[in-house]
């Protein structure tokens, strides 16, 4: 069911959602670890020097992505510094438990590369020049996803409208961490949570004005703070599972994390050049600046 513009779920509810999704989570790779197929494709897609990975541009793909392939806005996370340290820490605490093979190698993401994704309106392995048309205007005669064309600059200029109309009515968010999580694809998260509900009711505003984005979007509101791109057997195997595991949940980490509390001000509309970062050149602002879920804060 499509909640209003102005309707916000429960409280109880965002929470509740969000809690056990990061459950879910756990659970998976509790229960097998970490896909190697999935830490091949993210290989596949860096640059790796020894135990350090960076993720390569859409342009260095083969095949390359063309320009716009990739875009979605983000919410902007900024946090105090003495925050970002106890986050950091954490990381340290959680990679430095997963054992080590010759083959293993991590991303680490840089805080100020930090972000949750809020939506996408074209996404790696299914890049769509027209968010507003349905399916997207892939043209399937073309070829797959990286023969499909750029974006026009009309599209460009209609989409960013369109997250404006929907977000700037929104005031700021507050969330707060929740806990730290290893995905059965390798990656290190912080799952957060939004008591107000307001990201799960921007999501399907979004979803609304752009009838012609992905399908997949993301539910949880996370930040990506590091990748494994190889050493998935080590990790996976029961020790590997239960030290990632205790390291993740350790009172050291939890207390760090009680207090990472920071509120989101605004969203950006990005046209991703480097995979998995958010980095790109063209970049807009989009302040939240309205009433809506203010009296939830």
């Amino acid at each position: 069911m499509t909640r209003s513009r102005t309707a916000v779920i429960s409280p109880e509810e965002a929470e509740r959602d969000l809690v056990a999704a990061y459950a879910r989570i756990a659970k998976m790779f509790e229960a097998h670890g970490v896909k190697e197929e999935s830490l091949h494709d993210f290989r596949d897609r860096c640059k790796v020097e020894g135990a350090a990975s960076w993720p390569l541009r859409y342009d260095e793909f083969q095949p390359p992505y063309p320009p716009g392939a990739v875009r979605l806005a983000i919410l902007s996370v900024k946090m105090k510094s003495e925050m970002v340290a106890a986050i950091v820490a954490a990381v340290d605490a959680v990679l430095d438990a997963i054992p080590k093979s010759p083959q293993y190698a991590v991303y680490r993401n840089a805080p100020e590369h930090w972000h949750i994704t809020l939506f996408h309106t074209a996404r790696l392995g299914d890049a769509r020049p027209d968010a507003f048309t349905p399916g997207g205007g892939i043209n399937s005669a073309l070829g797959g996803p990286t023969d499909q064309p750029p974006p026009t600059e009309g599209a460009l200029e209609a989409e960013v409208a369109a997250f404006r109309r929907v977000l700037q009515p929104h005031s700021p968010v507050a969330l707060r961490a929740y806990r730290l999580l290893m995905t059965d694809s390798g990656t290190l998260v912080l799952g957060c949570l939004d008591r107000s509900g307001q990201v799960a009711a921007m999501r399907e505003e979004l979803r609304e004005a752009l009838p012609g984005a992905p399908a997949a979007q993301t539910s949880i509101l996370h930040i990506t703070l590091a990748r494994m791109a190889g050493g998935a057997a080590e990790v996976s195997t029961p020790e590997g599972r239960r030290a990632v595991d205790a390291a993740c949940n350790s009172d050291t980490v939890k207390h760090s994390l009680a207090g990472v509390r920071f509120i989101v001000t605004e969203v950006e509309h990005v046209l991703e050049e480097i995979f998995s970062t958010v980095q790109g050149r063209r970049r807009t602002v989009i302040p939240l600046m309205g009433a809506i879920g203010r009296e939830v804060h």
